[in-house]
């Protein structure tokens, strides 16, 4: 079983829509916004409110949760939600025995730009209290990842556009 969380956000309502019914548990902090959902929840990262969630079954996270442009907040408010509010989701599904947490980063963290094409292996240089926030968070993840044997995967994706896209 998949825990996705942000699935009101733009990659998030898309990913929702193209996973598996059966296998999802979709997590929003927003029940306004949700559509209904054959297996939803609702919980705030901010507020640890899902302290009491039962993680049986949850195999992996697929953690989308953030808030991303600029104007949504200060340093403070983005170094809670984009990674203290993780640090503590990461280390709850870990302690509950979930195996695996997909972290959706930002390309971001690997500078605002480069004349060559961004490698995995690049040092990190992140730009702005946005990707500074999502870059902390993966530092968070790994620390948790060598303490638990959690299995983290960070994505760091450029930029993502379509249809109804509220960004850049």
């Amino acid at each position: 079983m998949i825990l996705l969380t942000g699935v009101t956000g733009f990659i998030g309502s898309k990913l929702l829509s193209r996973l598996p019914a059966q296998d999802v548990v979709a997590a929003c902090r927003n029940p306004e916004r949700f559509c209904a959902y054959k297996k939803s929840l609702y919980f705030n990262l901010d507020t640890d409110s899902y302290v009491d969630f039962d993680f049986n079954g949850i195999k992996t996270i697929i953690h989308l949760a953030a808030i991303a442009h600029s104007s949504a907040g200060s340093e403070m408010e983005f170094n809670q939600r984009n990674h203290l509010s993780v640090l503590r989701f990461a280390q709850a599904a870990a302690d509950a025995g979930v195996r695996r947490f997909i972290f959706l980063s930002s390309i971001g963290v690997n500078g605002g730009s480069s004349s060559k094409p961004f490698a995995h292996d690049d040092t990190p240089n992140p730009h702005d209290i946005y990707s500074t926030s999502k870059y902390n968070a993966e530092l968070a993840l790994k620390e948790i990842s060598i303490k638990t044997g959690l299995e983290v995967v960070i994505i760091r994706p450029p930029l993502v556009y379509g249809k109804g896209a509220p960004g850049s």
